[in-house]
């Protein structure tokens, strides 16, 4: 099920940016987001889900809330005025704090997905949201709250199965060269150049790599590499 944005219903005005009715020990959802709009129909989405919701309209707005004790997580769009989703993050991580993140972005391409899952995020979702995925990564995100903290990216924690994890594993050693510089944000033309081959050849090696790692996508097909890297580590 897809999120309608544009929901007639849906007031923009009345919408509540914090919540503090619901029963103590509830887990908590913070949703950053410059969209009020969006914000309004995440958190009616959110609060079905048996969550409590506060929302934010921006990064710095959300530095200066002062946070209890609350089992809680974040989604924040990854592209937002002023302080940007990934600069929350940084920010976060340099104050010590290992709220666990869900990031949204209107598009999911390589380089976006490398940069938030080398940086820890739980898992990168692109809009329009669908509820079972996003259900789903809250889940995920409340587990990785729920464990000390660590230096490695669990597989649980980026959303892949293990399965995928190992599959990786079988990649011819080309195909993992290849697989391994578009984790690093590399294009094609710039692979095939580095590689001395065509860039038709390179196609072929990454559409290889998605049918063998069972995955939809190069975007997912770099969570799959990312997440190898850290278990070999």
């Amino acid at each position: 099920m897809s999120m309608n944005l544009s929901n007639p219903g849906l007031s923009v005005a009345t919408e509540p940016e914090r919540l503090s009715s619901l029963p103590a020990g509830t887990k908590r959802v913070y949703i950053i987001d410059d969209d009020q709009n969006f914000r309004l129909v995440m958190r009616r989405l959110i609060e079905t889900f048996g969550y409590e919701v506060e929302t934010f309209a921006s990064a710095s707005t959300f530095l200066v809330h002062a946070r209890d004790a609350t089992p809680s997580c974040a989604i924040v769009d990854y592209r937002m005025d002023g302080m940007s989703g990934i600069e929350l993050q940084a920010e976060l991580t340099s104050r010590g704090d290992n709220l666990p993140i869900i990031f949204l972005t209107g598009f999911a391409d390589v380089e976006i997905t490398v940069e938030a899952m080398r940086n820890g995020a739980v898992t990168l979702l692109q809009k329009p949201v669908r509820s079972d995925p996003l259900q789903n990564a809250i889940r995920e995100a409340f587990k990785s709250a729920e464990k000390t903290a660590t230096n490695r990216i669990d597989v649980r924690h980026a959303n892949i199965s293990a399965e995928h994890a190992q599959l990786v594993g079988q990649l011819s050693p080309r195909e993992r060269e290849v697989a391994d510089l578009v984790a690093t944000g590399y294009s094609n033309k710039r692979i095939a150049r580095k590689l001395g081959l065509s860039e038709k050849t390179i196609e072929k090696h990454r559409s290889n790599c998605v049918r063998k790692l069972r995955v939809g996508s190069s975007a997912e097909m770099v969570r799959a590499i990312v997440v190898a890297e850290m278990l070999e580590l």
